[in-house]
């Protein structure tokens, strides 16, 4: 139960430094050049859908195998680091 809590409390901690980085960017690019900025943001939904895409392009290469191999890498890495 430890390591859930220790992988949930690092994806948490990236999924709000990430958050806070798209959020100063824009507020920075706003400040310098609202034209540029706002065409940029006008454009995020392709980069969205282009992410999304690549995303499941992708998730059809790796085997359940594969990934329940890595999967067990990852927990081990992770109880690793936390000690």
């Amino acid at each position: 139960m430890d390591d859930i809590w220790q992988a949930t409390g690092v994806r948490l901690g990236m999924v709000v430094q990430s958050l806070s980085s798209v959020v100063t960017g824009i507020v920075i690019a706003f400040i310098y050049s609202w034209e540029l900025a706002l065409f940029i943001l006008g454009l995020s939904p392709a980069f969205l859908l282009a992410g999304f895409l690549e995303t499941k392009m992708y998730a059809g290469f790796a085997s359940s195998e594969e990934l329940e191999g890595a999967g067990q890498v990852s927990k081990h890495f992770l109880v690793l680091v936390g000690s």
